[in-house]
């Protein structure tokens, strides 16, 4: 519907140069088409805005997210590197992180905990391995000594029977 009119150029009512009139639908068709120009060019523009938008939001989020990554990453790596060392019996480590506040802390007093039981139990399976040990070595001693006893009676049997035997070859028959 428009004719190759442009709102730019000079269209007024009665125009001395013997243009044309151009009636409200016409000037509407024109001031429409100006504005759909106008509206790709903006979208264009708001296009382009919106994709270096975006690109600056990912990359903020990837330095965020490495950041908070290496916050998380190198606490978790030394606790792991201490419960290690827990594992391969060193009960003298300190683990890292006991004084933080936050979910690592938390992991960290969890493991310390599980480490003083352990040492816990571990001392108290020593004290009982001894204990057993200490009876083994009493039950061990009682039977040598009621083993000396009973040889000590054998022998003295063995040696009154011999001494009787040796009277009784002698002609004494008394017995004491």
């Amino acid at each position: 519907r428009c004719r190759g009119r442009h709102l730019g150029k000079p269209q007024a009512l009665g125009h001395p140069l013997g243009q044309r009139r151009l009636d409200p639908d016409e000037l509407a068709d024109h001031a429409l088409a100006d504005r759909r120009r106008l509206d790709l060019g903006e979208l264009e523009h708001q296009r382009r805005d919106d994709v270096v938008l975006l690109g600056l939001g990912l990359a903020l989020a990837g330095v965020i997210a490495f950041f908070c990554a290496r916050l998380i990453a190198t606490p978790i790596k030394k606790l792991t590197a201490g419960m290690r060392e827990l594992a391969s019996g060193n009960f003298d480590v300190v683990l890292p992180g006991l004084d933080r506040k936050d979910e690592i802390g938390d992991i960290a007093g969890a493991v310390n905990a599980f480490k003083i039981k352990l040492e816990e139990k571990m001392r108290l399976d020593a004290e009982k391995e001894q204990e057993i040990a200490r009876r083994e070595q009493a039950a061990r001693e009682e039977r040598a000594r009621k083993d000396a006893e009973a040889a000590q009676m054998v022998a003295n049997v063995v040696a009154s029977l011999g001494a009787g035997l040796e009277k009784l070859a002698r002609g004494d028959l008394t017995c004491r």
